[in-house]
């Protein structure tokens, strides 16, 4: 497989700078990141880029950069339909009453 596209290595990237973040590697995990969410973005994958950006987002927000963490969220929010909030079920209707 060596010079071929392999989709699933940006999630492995995502993976490993989830990790990184948690490991207080920000710079690191920085980099990994956004590499990883560039390779998934055309992949059709759904779960790799939630996590991606949720990840970016906090690290934004550990570095104190409120705009570029609101910006993150803006993309997660576009890149994430309100159905897929609920795997395998619809989205409630907008006139649906609380649930008690």
């Amino acid at each position: 497989m060596a010079g071929r596209y392999f989709p699933a290595i940006g999630a492995l990237y995502i993976l490993k700078g989830s990790i990184l973040l948690e490991n207080d590697c920000l710079a690191e995990a920085e980099q990994v990141l956004t590499e990883g969410l560039d390779l998934v973005r055309w992949t059709g994958d759904e779960v790799a880029p939630k996590k991606g950006y949720t990840s970016l987002a906090r690290l934004r927000a550990i570095q104190g950069d409120r705009p570029a963490t609101m910006e993150t969220v803006k993309t997660l929010e576009d890149t994430w339909p309100r159905c897929s909030l609920r795997p395998g079920l619809a989205p409630p209707p907008i006139d649906a009453p609380l649930a008690r």
